[in-house]
Order: C-alpha cells, then sequence, then structure tokens
C-alpha cells in the first residue's frame, strides 16, 4: 500500500510539475508576442507622427504664407494634433507604449516652431528666418533629447544643423533643407524602431 501511495505521489507530482512547466512556457510565448506587438505598434505611431511633420515641413516651403498668424494658427493645430495622437496611443492601446524619443522630438519640433513663429509675429520678421532659425532650435533640442535618452538622436541633430548652416550660406536652399531635415528625423526613429524591434524579437524567441 505504502509503495502504491508513493508512487501515486510521485505521478501527482510529476503532473503538477508538467503543468507549471507548460503555464510558464505560456506566459513567456505571450509575453514575447506583447512585447514584440507593443514594439511594432510603436513603429505604427512613430511613423505617423513623422508623416505629420514631414507633411507640415513640406507644406511650409511649399505654400507661399505672406501672414505669420496663418502660420502661427496652423502650427498650433498640428500641435495639437500630435498632442492628441500621443496622448491616445499612450492611454487607450493597452500596454502600448510609445517609444519616448520619437514622441520627444516630435513635440520638441514642433514647439520650437511655435515659438519662433509667435516670436517672429512681435517682432515682425520673415517667414524664411523663422524657419531657418527654428531647425537650430531643433537641432539643439535634438542634442539634449540625444544626451539624455539615445545617443543616436543625434543624427537628427546633425540634419536639423547642417540644414540650418546650408540655409545661412545660402537662403535658397531652405525649400529643400526643411523638408529634407525632417526626412532624416523620421529616417533616425524610424531606424532606432527596427532595430529595437528585432533585439525584442530575438530575445523573446
Amino acid at each position: 500500500v505504502e509503495a502504491a501511495d508513493s508512487e501515486l505521489n510521485a505521478r501527482v507530482e510529476a503532473a503538477v510539475a508538467r503543468e507549471h512547466e507548460a503555464r510558464f512556457r505560456l506566459e513567456h510565448y505571450e509575453r514575447g508576442d506583447n512585447r514584440v506587438f507593443g514594439l511594432m505598434m510603436r513603429r505604427v505611431i512613430g511613423g505617423a507622427l513623422g508623416l505629420i511633420w514631414i507633411a507640415i515641413s513640406v507644406a511650409l516651403v511649399a505654400v507661399p504664407v505672406t501672414s505669420l498668424t496663418t502660420l502661427l494658427v496652423g502650427s498650433v493645430g498640428v500641435l495639437f494634433v500630435t498632442t492628441f495622437v500621443i496622448i491616445r496611443a499612450r492611454h487607450v492601446m493597452l500596454d502600448v507604449r510609445l517609444n519616448r524619443h520619437n514622441a520627444m522630438i516630435s513635440l520638441i519640433a514642433e514647439v520650437a516652431l511655435v515659438v519662433m513663429i509667435a516670436l517672429a509675429a512681435v517682432t515682425d520678421r520673415p517667414v524664411t528666418d523663422v524657419l531657418t532659425e527654428s531647425m537650430l532650435l531643433v537641432a539643439l533640442a535634438a542634442g539634449a533629447v540625444a544626451a539624455v535618452m539615445d545617443t543616436r538622436v543625434f543624427l537628427t541633430a546633425l540634419a536639423y544643423l547642417a540644414g540650418y548652416v546650408a540655409c545661412r550660406l545660402d537662403p535658397s536652399l531652405l525649400r529643400f533643407a526643411f523638408p529634407a531635415a525632417a526626412v532624416a528625423m523620421v529616417a533616425v526613429s524610424h531606424g532606432i524602431n527596427v532595430i529595437t524591434a528585432r533585439r525584442a524579437a530575438t530575445s523573446s524567441g
């Protein structure tokens, strides 16, 4: 009888151990899937923010704007849209969190533009000067973000700094340099997200 009880206990313990192992593996896979899904959504949302910034960058140099008031209203509107997207992404998508540097760079770039336009409206300066100097402000802000959060964001700072210098040397380059810097910013953010997602997929596998 004792032998039978011992054998039964051993079988029960083995069954419980197998169940625990199966549950552990399932939770591990679920965490990995959620992690990869979250990083994928970061790329999607970051891409959306990037497209917004590229669109406004192209519009600012392609569409003649003679009124700083109109430019200020449009820039504030885009800033509100970007802020709304970030808030919804962080609070609606469950555990999916927006990559911090994507959000920071997008908000900093747009806030910098709004500040420069507001100052220009007060001092009555040309729109081209506003856009050129906003590139320097974005470059400095991106450099600060890179120093604190991710050194790879220095590439964004370099792109905007190069655009600023080019426009100072030849103001006619503004229509090319301003959108090009925006594209560089989005490319850097997307590249960081892709690398992060691949590392997460490898570690979860």
